[in-house]
């Protein structure tokens, strides 16, 4: 579900021309968070005072699974 909700906001970012960054504060316990970015095309762009900051690769953003469909409330 992770990898869905990711894909939906880079699309987002990509389709506003937006670039899309995230600031990740590495812990123990934010591992997995850590994993996440790099599967899902993210970049370490900088690391500063305990805090990495990733930029996401928004030219290829795979599609969704043909079995879920994503619905935003608006």
């Amino acid at each position: 579900m992770g990898v869905v909700l990711i894909n939906h906001i880079k699309r987002r970012a990509r389709d506003a021309g937006a670039r899309l960054l995230a600031d990740f504060v590495p812990t123990d316990r934010n591992r997995m968070m850590y994993v996440s970015f790099k599967f899902n095309g993210f970049a370490e762009i900088s690391r500063d005072e305990g805090l990495v900051r990733f930029a996401a690769d928004l030219s290829s953003i795979p599609a969704d699974p043909p079995y879920l469909d994503v619905l935003v409330a608006g």
